[in-house]
């Protein structure tokens, strides 16, 4: 999370990025936001110790940013697979769309760069 990027750095980043001070025009506490963000944060987990990814599948749907996009899915033994985001299992577990069918991914490197 990019909370005060000088413009100098943001301009220098290859792809769109943004930092938390050019969005609001309030100071922002680096104390308050840690507070805050561990705050909710425990919230999350102790949800999440009690019902799993299941519990939080819906909010994170949508809030997931390749959902339904085509992807280029860039596995650690470099094989390259493409296909259509379709969604995330109860276990978390991302569900792409593959010419050889529905496939799950649970590791690897997800990109729309150089996707058709």
């Amino acid at each position: 999370m990019n909370l005060n990027l000088p413009a100098d750095v943001l301009k220098s980043i290859d792809q769109p990025a943004i930092d938390l001070a050019s969005i609001t025009a309030q100071p922002i506490s680096q104390s308050v936001l840690l507070g805050t963000l561990l705050k909710h944060l425990s919230v999350v987990l102790r949800d999440f110790e009690v019902q799993g990814f299941v519990g939080v599948r819906d909010e994170w749907l949508s809030y997931h940013a390749y959902q339904q996009q085509t992807v280029r899915m860039l596995m650690p033994n470099r094989v390259e697979t493409h296909g259509v985001v379709k969604s995330v299992a109860d276990d978390g577990i991302l569900m792409i769309e593959t010419p050889l069918g529905l496939q799950r991914f649970s590791a690897g490197e997800i990109s729309l760069r150089g996707v058709s």
